[in-house]
């Protein structure tokens, strides 16, 4: 699916939230909880999943016991 440019106003319209909400979590002002993130997914018709890119697996015996990296994971833009 291609990237939609969306407003801000036309997000927080969808959402049915006021346009400062959305700012304050786009810029990263107000940390998404998981109930956001499923409300962003869920108006822009995409999977959770899509919202955070790729996720880089390390090699084989690197990285155990420690955080799995993802790339593309960068502020939404609307």
């Amino acid at each position: 699916m291609a990237r939609q440019r969306w407003s801000g106003r036309k997000l927080a319209n969808r959402l049915g939230v006021q346009p400062t909400w959305v700012n304050r979590r786009a810029s990263g002002a107000t940390p998404l909880d998981p109930n956001d993130i499923a409300l962003f997914a869920d108006v822009l018709g995409v999977s959770i999943e899509s919202l955070f890119g790729k996720q880089k697996t390390p090699p084989a015996g690197e990285g155990e016991g420690r955080n799995v990296r993802l790339e593309g994971l960068e502020p939404p833009t609307f």
